[in-house]
Parts: C-alpha cells; structure tokens; sequence
C-alpha cells in the first residue's frame, strides 16, 4: 500500500533533477494501487499521441485518472478499494476497468463514460469473494480472475455476470497473478502454480526452493517466468518447471538490494525494484544481463510502488509521497550489458561519491502491464 493520499508527480524524462513535483492531492486517504495504461486502450477513439494514463485507488472509495500530472476521471465505489486490474477488459461500449473492494466486491467501470455523458460509469458489481479482494486480472476480453485475502479465487463471466468459483485451491495468499488464454499462473509460497480456468483442475506445481517469493512475471510467448526472491531474481523455463522433479533456473538476476517487492516482464525487458533498494534495476528479457540500474530519487530506501507500460516507467515512494516518471522513448545512448561503469556508479554514489540517474533502459518497446502491488 502506498501510505498517504497525495502524489506529487515528477517528471524528470528529460534529466532535470530540479524539477518542482506537480501535487495530486484529490484522494483522501491511502493510495492503494497504482497502474500505467497507454492512452490508446483507455480512449482509442480521440487518441492522437503515445502518452499514458496512470490510474490510482485508494482507500477513500475512489479511482482516479490521470494524464500529464493533471486530473481526467474519477469514479467513486461503495468501498474502500483494494485492487485494479492489471489488464483492460473489452466491452460494446468500450474498455472497462475492474476494481476489487476491502468487502470482497468487484467493480466494472466503463471508461468511456469519462467522455460520454450518456453512459453510466458502473456498469456492474459482482459479489462472491468473503475477503477483500487482493488480485486481479482479465481472462480474455469477457473473464477475469480474482483472489481474495482469504485465499479464494473465482472466475467470473463478466458479460452475463455468471460465477464460477474455485475455493481452497490456494495454501497461501498469492504474490501474483497471470492469465493466458485458458491457464492462470499464480506464484505461491515459494512455487509457481498453475490452474486451467476450463476445468477448474491444477495443471502443474513447481517448487522454486527459495524460502519465498514476493513478486513474478510471465513472458509466455517465450515460455518464461521470472519470480523475485531476496538479494535476486530467478528466470525460469516453464516447460522444465511442468516436467516436474529439480528445476535449475536459466539465469539469475543480480545486484539487488533486499526484496523483490515490484517485478515488470515484457518481450523486451524486466524490470525490478523494492523497498529497501534505492535502484531500479532493467535486464534482458531473455538472458536475465543487466542492462541498467536507474536512481530514480524516490528515497534512500527504496520504492513502495511501480508501473511500466513500454518505454515508461514510474516509480512511488510511500515516505516522500512522489511518483516519479521516466520515458526512455527517445534515449540515444543505450547501456551496455553488464556494464562496468553501472557498478562504479552504483558503488560510488553508494559510498558518498558521486550520483546516478540512469539514462536509459535496454532496447525494444514492449508493453507492460504495470504491476506495482508489491503483494
């Protein structure tokens, strides 16, 4: 949770560490979480550039939207809000955001109702959870799925409002949740499971041996997950992970300070933070080699939240109550893997030297999906 309700916004893209932060003050108690989408799935319609929108909950019952430091939307539930998914969900009448609530609700909210007067903002709530909701995310355009504090997930069908639900499945709250087509990838313990949304049925449970796991990502189109422990990151092949017996990660992600709270996976690249690392630290999606490690000036600990939607990224800090945001969009000089210089500048400003901001991430422009819950 992001401790406090104001957000002081600072844009520092362009290297002006100097920048006066824009406050956003309009949410009144904590920030709950916090995602990054492009402004072409919230509004496709009057889209003309490549901006995002970044999209706050809170405490105080609302979701708030906004685009450039300034706000464009805001809708108001009937609880607390715990969650957001992590993916859009489609609709005849255009994109919906889903919402969990601290009284085991979810919320539909279409978002082209922040444009057109004549549509309703909820467009429906669905009851079922019996604990706030922790997780959630999209199953195709019509589905989603959700995971309560009391270790129940469902299923619902959003377009007739149907449930199906799945209770006990889950030994320990999850730390992530990740759907492809028919299966739901969830990170557990200290294993990754994973359930086919058909049949309800588990489909394979793989033991990582790490004493625990605080954060995953999926890039499934290469068949990988990367799962943050502590001090690390492991990159592992799901296809050894469902052939059961010991599994050796491909590679293992390095010169991390502390937990993995904050995990970013694209085609491109992963990205990681947490909250007692003042870094953030970008690799190749692929390889696991390092290609960046960026101080964002959160705080001397760390960041309490994150979101990267391609070349974007932004970074919260629950002691200062600033988002900070970077777009390496038109970086021209790009790191080098495992770049010496990275670790001098980690280690002098480390020891009172010098200071580093990082200039650029490694290259590709993938979409994120902004997860920044640190469960």
């Amino acid at each position: 949770m992001f401790e406090g309700s104001l957000l002081k916004i600072v844009d520092d893209s362009h290297g002006l560490v100097d920048n006066y932060p824009i406050t956003l003050n309009d949410h009144r108690e904590d920030i709950t979480c916090m995602r990054l989408f492009p402004r072409k799935e919230i509004f496709p319609a009057v889209t003309l550039t490549k901006d995002n929108i970044l999209v706050t909950s809170s405490s105080d019952h609302t979701i708030r939207l906004w685009e450039k430091g300034h706000p464009i939307g805001c809708f108001s539930g009937l609880a607390p809000v715990s969650a957001l998914s992590d993916r859009l969900l489609g609709d005849t009448d255009g994109a919906l955001l889903a919402s969990g609530g601290t009284v085991g609700n979810i919320q539909l909210w279409s978002l082209n109702s922040l444009q057109n007067s004549d549509l309703v903002p909820l467009k429906s709530t669905l009851w079922g959870h019996r604990g706030a909701v922790k997780l959630i995310s999209s199953l195709g355009n019509s589905s989603l799925v959700s995971v309560s504090g009391a270790f129940e997930m469902r299923i619902w069908d959003v377009a007739v409002a149907g449930i199906s639900s799945c209770v006990d499945v889950l030994q320990a709250e999850p730390v992530g949740l990740k759907c492809d087509e028919s299966l739901i990838y969830m990170a557990v313990g200290s294993s990754l499971l994973a359930i086919d949304s058909r049949c309800m049925q588990r489909g394979f449970k793989a033991e990582t041996g790490e004493p625990k796991v605080h954060s995953f990502g999926t890039l499934l189109s290469k068949s990988l997950v990367c799962m943050g422990g502590t001090n690390k990151a492991l990159l592992w092949d799901i296809r050894r992970m469902q052939q059961g017996g010991p599994i050796k990660s491909v590679a293992v992600l390095e010169k991390i300070n502390g937990p993995v709270h904050f995990l970013h996976m694209d085609p491109y690249r992963i990205v990681v933070g947490g909250p007692e690392d003042p870094y953030v630290h970008a690799y190749e999606a692929e390889t696991g080699r390092r290609t960046n490690s960026m101080n964002f000036r959160v705080t001397p600990g760390g960041c309490s939240a994150m979101a990267v939607n391609g070349y974007r990224i932004a970074i919260a800090s629950s002691d200062l109550g600033v988002v900070h945001l970077r777009d390496f969009t038109n970086a021209e000089n790009p790191s080098q893997p495992n770049d010496p210089a990275i670790d001098s500048e980690m280690s002098n400003e480390e020891d009172g030297v010098g200071d580093s901001d990082g200039d650029g991430e490694g290259d590709g422009d993938g979409d994120g999906d902004g997860d920044q819950n640190g469960n």
